[in-house]
């Protein structure tokens, strides 16, 4: 679903997340339940699909991501959605994020 890859630059230490996208029929009926869940994390009504998704990434991947870490997340499609939210979940803790990068992501909020 997704793959962190971690590096230290000059004693910096950055985390670049990637999120997959659709791929299979489960991801995409993700990507048609578009009704707006609240996210209280980020504290913004979320597209369900993508939310439900990002639940399972962060769960999963938030043992890995390093508190002080420099975040760069992307994704294309549903992994793009994902990626935006796991950023907006990351600023929310107060986590510093460089940069999210989608492609083709559809509207997440």
């Amino acid at each position: 679903r997704y793959v962190v890859r971690t590096e230290v630059v000059d004693g910096v230490v950055r985390q670049h997340v990637a999120v997959k996208g659709s791929d299979n029929a489960k991801n995409f009926r993700d990507d048609v339940d578009y009704a707006k869940v609240v996210d209280r994390l980020c504290k913004a009504r979320l597209h369900r699909g993508f939310k439900r998704v990002a639940d399972a990434v962060w769960d999963d991947a938030l043992g890995f991501l390093e508190r002080d870490a420099v975040f760069e997340l992307t994704g294309h499609s549903l992994g793009g959605g994902v990626a935006t939210i796991l950023g907006m979940r990351l600023k929310a803790i107060g986590a510093s994020v460089s940069r999210v990068v989608s492609f083709g992501a559809p509207k997440v909020t």
